[in-house]
């Protein structure tokens, strides 16, 4: 026969055994607790970059570590940020001392998440081949977005991503930026630097301006690669906001010396299936025109529509294209004279430019790589190709005949 105390240890150790697997559960569901606060919850992805910086930036829960990005020039430390009202933490890490039109690859430590950018070539260097893509209007439809943003991803060389927009259906709803935008974006966003501009979803901005580290007060800034200036403004800047913007917008043309200017926002001017919109066409545009911008690039509409060139009688005209295929729901497009191809296009797209030297290159492809528009811009003389002169609309008359349009 056993002894007593064996009989008695023997009974409890199923009580101990059960309360060591409580403790097992519990201490592992805490831990899981932490990881799912430390787990990245958007991200990660690349701003503000120039040709000798750059900012690797991803979200998480509360997290007591600001984590490290290790890359070709060694590791950055990260630093915390909250958002208004959230308990989730934002990490931002400075990368500094780059080459520039270098590819750099990275890794954030401990966490088995890595991308990649390409710096901004020196400005002025017109040498270097850039390669950069502008979309909008991602909004509302996650499955559309990704198919976007997975083509996007498959193109090479692609230096960096401008939004023309509505990011998310609902600024002010924090859920949708990570299902709507940061999600089904991921594979580009970590191939390439992303540049938005502010849409009317985006509401008052706030966590877009959280999410985002963008230059000046982030609602309307510039930045440069290489032969490029890019202007980004904001069309819902109102009163004092919008009277600074305009003199600010003038000081920044003024002081640039791009061989190519673009102009970045969300409603556009000169707009005939979609909203039909015309924001900007009695201040804006005519600093545009007078100081030698390019091309001028909006969303809003979800549709594709290129104009023929419009401008000032005797003056290099712009270029205006409306790129609103990033995911949002279609919007209806129309027929017009001033449409390049007679008509705007109601499809899934993005827009690809390339720019060397005096000449520029567009192509506008869907998801599945098809070709709806291409244009080539070769600019000598601070003129553009006799081709597309020739096809130049004054501005006033071309005002005139799509309020005509509209009329019927």
């Amino acid at each position: 026969m056993k002894p007593k105390h064996c009989i008695k240890d023997n009974a409890i150790a199923p009580k101990r055994a059960a309360r060591l697997t409580v403790m097992t559960v519990f201490i592992l569901a805490a831990a899981h607790a932490l990881a799912g606060e430390s787990r990245i919850l958007m991200g990660p992805y690349v701003s503000s970059v120039t040709p000798d910086s750059a900012k690797v930036m991803w979200v998480t829960g509360r997290d007591a570590s600001a984590g490290s990005v290790a890359y070709a020039g060694g590791k950055a430390e990260a630093v915390l940020s909250g958002f208004d009202g959230r308990k989730e933490v934002l990490h931002t890490a400075a990368l500094k001392g780059l080459t520039p039109s270098t590819t750099y690859e990275y890794e954030i430590v401990d966490t088995g998440s890595d991308g990649s950018f390409i710096t901004a070539p020196e400005p002025g260097n017109s040498v270097k081949t850039l390669r950069f893509i502008v979309y909008g209007d991602t909004r509302t439809k996650p499955d559309r977005h990704r198919s976007v943003s997975e083509a996007m991803a498959n193109e090479k060389d692609v230096s960096f991503v401008a939004m023309s927009g509505d990011l998310v259906s609902r600024g002010e709803t924090w859920r949708a930026w990570e299902k709507e935008f940061f999600t089904p974006g991921r594979s580009y966003l970590r191939k390439m630097a992303v540049w938005p501009v502010r849409g009317n979803h985006e509401d008052e901005a706030i966590f877009y301006r959280e999410l985002f580290d963008l230059p000046g007060n982030e609602r309307w800034y510039s930045f440069d690669y290489g032969n490029l200036h890019f202007i980004a403004l904001d069309c819902y800047a109102k009163g004092k906001d919008r009277d600074a913007q305009l003199e600010w917008l003038k000081l920044d043309l003024e002081s640039t010396k791009a061989e190519w200017i673009f102009a970045c926002y969300h409603a556009p001017t000169f707009n005939i299936g979609g909203h039909a919109s015309k924001w900007g066409a009695k201040d804006v545009l005519p600093i545009l025109e007078d100081r030698g911008v390019d091309v001028v690039v909006t969303g809003h509409s979800h549709l594709y529509e290129r104009f023929v060139p419009i401008g000032p009688t005797g003056k290099k005209p712009l270029i205006h294209i409306v790129t609103g295929g990033g995911g949002a729901p279609n919007a209806s497009a129309k027929e017009s004279a001033l449409l390049e191809g007679g008509a705007g296009r109601s499809a899934l797209h993005y827009c690809l430019f390339e720019i060397q030297g005096n000449t520029l290159t567009m192509v506008v492809k869907q998801p599945d790589g098809t070709v709806i528009d291409n244009m080539t811009l070769v600019k000598k003389d601070g003129m553009y190709q006799d081709d597309v002169m020739k096809k130049s609309v004054e501005t006033g008359r071309a005002r005139e005949l799509i309020d005509s349009s509209q009329r019927k």
